[in-house]
């Protein structure tokens, strides 16, 4: 995948093609990282507070399918401590070798990173039993704004997170990953229970489910049951940027 096939670069674009003239150019950055859940969320906005974002998106649900994701890969980067800066030095290594490789042997290619082939029915099966964890019962409808233990600790981090948006007076945009098993659904049915509770009569705050939007069996969709090919980010995007303009409007 390229650069910019990413569904925040998509929705940039998009938003770029839909604002009304003379209004100001808006930037969408991904401040995500592989493998960190909710809990890195507040961590998040506090490192990169100078930004002075207007909305939040948190997309969020996969990695915290699984019990408690304590997981912030900046904060375990030395380089990030020193400098409050972390750059992805292994892909921009890799990117900027290949490019010199190309340099000096004449070649003008361009560097496209090209999934792994997975034989999809066995590994998109084997990701989904390993997410879906034990079996449990039928989701309970959150009371009082509270979510199932199983999902207390997902549920409590949004809510911290958007909680501490909305104080600094941003706006929140909460999104659901595409459904990937029953687990998510679940989680996600307590998220939105918790939030209509929590939040409710917060006009700043918005909830979009994009979990029945991607078919992740579909490899013109997704290359490996989870992560998004150019054509899915694509789509996620679409489905958000009409509520995001409407938002930061």
């Amino acid at each position: 995948m390229r650069a910019g096939q990413d569904f925040p670069a998509q929705l940039e674009r998009d938003l770029a093609q839909n604002k009304a003239p003379g209004a100001a150019t808006i930037k969408v950055l991904n401040l995500g990282f592989n493998g960190e859940g909710a809990y890195s969320f507040t961590q998040t906005m506090v490192d990169y507070d100078y930004l002075d974002a207007d909305l939040f998106i948190l997309y969020s649900g996969y990695n915290d399918l699984n019990p408690s994701n304590y997981y912030n890969f900046r904060h375990r980067s030395p380089v990030f401590g020193w400098t409050g800066y972390l750059p992805l030095l292994p892909s921009l290594t890799i990117d900027k070798i290949s490019v010199w490789k190309q340099q000096l042997s004449g070649k003008t290619e361009r560097t496209v990173f090209t999934p792994p082939h997975l034989p999809r029915a066995v590994d998109a099966s084997r990701l989904r039993q390993q997410l879906e964890g034990p079996q449990s019962p039928a989701a309970q409808n959150p009371q009082a704004g509270v979510c199932s233990p199983r999902w207390q600790f997902y549920c409590d981090r949004i809510s911290a997170a958007a909680a501490m948006a909305l104080a600094k007076g941003k706006h929140v945009l909460i999104v659901t990953e595409p459904y990937i098993a029953d687990a998510h659904v679940e989680q996600q049915a307590q998220l939105q229970g918790m939030l209509s509770v929590r939040f409710a009569n917060e006009p700043r705050l918005r909830y979009v489910n994009l979990g029945g939007l991607i078919d992740l069996s579909d490899a013109a969709l997704c290359w490996d049951g989870m992560h998004l090919t150019e054509e899915g980010n694509r789509r996620i995007a679409a489905a958000l940027v009409e509520t995001s303009a409407d938002m930061l409007r």
